[in-house]
């Protein structure tokens, strides 16, 4: 996506590998920020897309270390950080709000919101990390915040189960609970074309930025529309559940398209036809 909009990109991890053959990769370790500043001077970076901050130990040290740096840092955030999820999750009590949100809707009251579960992900939490880096100083900070993605390399699988069934001839059934859950999902060619936008647009944005699609299906709208475009009658049955309604989670981004003139590009029948395809061959792999 950002080559297809003019710029040279380059791809720094621990192992120096690059999945994209026109995207050179360079060994470096996130850890060790000095090691990451020099990379970055050497290559004349001129913007530094943080694809992957996810706690405040492996991401607050190289923020500091930027400081001062005097170019512009991209953070890759979650719809995550809003009150709706929380309300998603159970952890904000207070009652359903099916309001499209914004750039600006309310952030969660909790902090942390997986640490019932323990492990890595007790310590994971995208609004401290916001906040971190429109403190750093001297810095062009840019904030994208991410919805829900699908597509072939999506490590979730989202549509796995659907392709399993579409596969093997299975009825696929839902409880009426998750059949009927509006969801922020947004193709990944989609949501990278907006992210390189983001990173190449000329002036500095104050306010988070928000990428969403132009529909916000339910689930059981997006399971037979998949089915549709793989070709496959779907046997699917919506099942009665004593489950509470769920919060929709519905993303007006009207704003953040306007300022970087940015819309999805992927008919939803292609996208579902490519993840169809990709889940396909890992379920004959299976």
């Amino acid at each position: 996506a950002l080559h297809s909009r003019g710029a040279n990109a380059f791809c720094l991890n621990r192992t120096g590998y690059s999945n994209d053959p026109i995207v050179p990769g360079f060994a470096v370790d996130r850890r060790d920020s000095t090691n990451v500043v020099s990379a970055l001077e050497r290559l004349e970076i001129d913007t530094v897309i943080d694809t992957i901050a996810y706690t405040a130990s492996d991401t607050l040290p190289l923020f500091e270390r930027l400081s001062g740096w005097g170019r512009r840092l991209v953070l890759l955030s979650s719809v995550d950080v809003y009150a709706a999820f929380g309300r998603l999750l159970g952890t904000e009590l207070c009652a359903i709000d099916d309001a499209p949100l914004t750039e600006l809707s309310p952030l969660r009251a909790s902090r942390f919101p997986y640490s019932a579960i323990g492990g890595r992900d007790a310590e994971y939490d995208k609004i401290p990390l916001e906040e971190a880096a429109r403190a750093c100083a001297g810095i062009e900070t840019t904030i994208v915040r991410l919805p829900m993605m699908f597509g072939p390399g999506d490590p979730r699988r989202r549509f796995q189960t659907v392709a399993d069934a579409l596969v093997n001839g299975r009825r696929l059934s839902l409880p009426r609970s998750e059949a009927n859950w509006r969801m922020p999902l947004l193709y990944i060619d989609d949501a990278a074309d907006g992210i390189a936008a983001a990173c190449l647009h000329k002036q500095p944005v104050s306010h988070p930025l928000l990428l969403g699609a132009d529909q916000h299906l339910r689930w059981a709208e997006h399971v037979t529309a998949f089915a549709a475009a793989a070709g496959k009658r779907l046997d699917l049955s919506v099942n009665s559940d004593d489950k509470p309604k769920r919060q929709n989670l519905v993303l007006n981004s009207t704003v953040t398209r306007t300022i970087l003139d940015w819309a999805p590009q992927t008919p939803l029948v292609d996208a579902y036809s490519r993840t169809w395809m990709w889940e396909r061959e890992l379920l004959k792999q299976d």
